[in-house]
């Protein structure tokens, strides 16, 4: 990602990127910045997650398969039949459920794909995790 800077007396100024010195796999000694983008879009969360549990990203944008669920009920200690693995609804309930996001794991409150604000939190929690 190129960062737009323009010159403001001697120093430089970057609108559009923040640059995360502290990121946990860096050595500032040795490393030039991370630069990470201010918002992430939904395919950008989608693919954070699925690394975050051990799963490939994704170049298309699409909503996570079961067995990516699966892992992210695993990542969650939500726990779940592997060999007959639920719906997506009650695997997708379970998850928020599980990351305090609902009051239980009924999937009638789940029967769509994420929304941006519900993987945000997924996000967040499994990186809390690590």
């Amino acid at each position: 990602m190129n960062c737009p800077l323009s010159t403001v007396g001697d120093h430089f100024q970057c609108d559009i990127v923040l640059y995360s010195l502290f990121s946990k796999n860096q050595n500032l000694h040795n490393e030039s910045p991370t630069i990470v983008s201010m918002t992430q879009t939904v395919n950008e969360l989608r693919n954070d997650i699925r690394q975050a549990v051990g799963r490939y990203e994704r170049v298309e944008s699409t909503a996570f398969t079961k067995e990516a669920l699966a892992a992210i009920c695993t990542a969650v200690n939500y726990d779940i039949d592997t060999h007959n693995l639920p719906s997506k609804p009650q695997m997708r309930a379970g998850i928020l459920w599980k990351i305090g996001e609902l009051d239980d794991d009924n999937p009638e409150q789940t029967s769509n794909a994420f929304r941006k604000p519900e993987l945000k939190a997924i996000a967040a929690a499994l990186h809390n995790k690590e």
